[in-house]
């Protein structure tokens, strides 16, 4: 009989991580994910993801074929040496699979954000 697999050891997809940048197309994934979670997620102003790329502050989780799977938006407080997360979004096919996985975020901002 075949037993269930424990979730910590069941394997995981594997999640490219990037910041995105000015006219990037794949903004447009990102509005569309956070359209399907506003209401969780709450309002974001006009203009307020072109902030946050313009800062380097948008994060994408994408999938192996390119497309976003989540995304993180984050500030940064330098006086207090911290980061506070703004958003953390997953989309429906990449929930409970690890990629808003916190420490594997903060790795990675350990080793890109200055």
């Amino acid at each position: 009989m075949n037993q269930p697999i424990p979730d910590d050891r069941r394997p995981r997809p594997s999640w490219t991580i990037a910041v995105l940048t000015s006219r990037d197309a794949r903004l447009q994934q990102v509005v569309a994910l956070w359209g399907a979670n506003r209401k969780t997620l709450g309002l974001f102003p006009e203009g307020a993801f072109e902030d946050c790329i313009a800062q380097g502050r948008l994060v994408v989780a994408l999938t192996g074929e390119g497309t976003v799977a989540g995304y993180l938006t984050f500030r940064v407080q330098r006086r207090l040496n911290s980061a506070a997360i703004i958003h953390l979004c997953t989309g429906p096919v990449a929930r409970g699979k690890g990629c808003s996985d916190l420490e594997r975020l903060v790795a990675w901002h350990e080793k890109h954000v200055n």
